[in-house]
């Protein structure tokens, strides 16, 4: 399969990073969005294997979680990383920082990111524990 360049810029899906045109690749995903990738983090290469059919006792999946968060410029660049890094979890978008007008030194960062299941089940358990 080749590779198809990405014309726009746009967040890289793995990491988030924004990758300016032409520097990416895109992959397309099973409900027709294009995701675009930096050159770390190519898309995985096509399956032969048929898709994988949703068990009767397993939840749907859940939509993206939208993380707002308001602080200094360093501290939104540091939740941004740490929300990348935590297990379970992927960040789908980011947005830039923007500086807050009522708030001088502030700034707000937009991210949607997607929650496992298993860590929203395990969370949901400790939930029922206490």
């Amino acid at each position: 399969m080749s590779t198809i360049p990405n014309r726009h810029p746009g967040p890289c899906v793995t990491c988030g990073t924004l990758v300016p045109a032409q520097a990416g690749t895109l992959s397309r995903t099973p409900h027709g969005r294009w995701n675009v990738h930096c050159p770390h983090h190519p898309p995985p290469a096509p399956t032969t294997e048929a898709p994988r059919q949703q068990r009767d006792d397993e939840p749907p999946p859940q939509p993206p979680a939208e993380v707002r968060y308001t602080g200094t410029e360093t501290q939104c660049a540091a939740l941004v990383e740490a929300l990348k890094l935590t297990p379970h979890m992927q960040v789908m978008r980011v947005s830039d920082p923007a500086p807050r007008r009522e708030e001088p030194g502030r700034y707000s960062v937009y991210a949607h990111v997607h929650i496992a299941p298993r860590l929203l089940a395990a969370i949901a358990r400790e939930e029922d524990q206490q």
